[in-house]
């Protein structure tokens, strides 16, 4: 458990910045990420963590179970 949340402490970051360069692919990835702890501070690359957290505790049992 404790390895899973530091593994999405790493990859919840890189997902919001992936996610948001999508929606405006024409900005750099660094620019997004700096846009973004500007406006929101290092709580907007944490956005989804609680719920990425349990998406990968859940997944693999329902994986395994059908």
């Amino acid at each position: 458990m404790v390895l899973l949340q530091v593994a999405c402490l790493i990859r919840v970051p890189s997902e919001v910045v992936k996610q948001r360069a999508q929606v405006s692919p024409s900005s750099s990835t660094l620019r997004i990420l700096s846009h973004t702890l500007y406006h929101e501070g290092i709580q907007g690359l944490y956005r989804g963590y609680k719920s990425t957290v349990l998406r990968e505790k859940i997944v693999p049992k329902v994986k395994i179970s059908s």
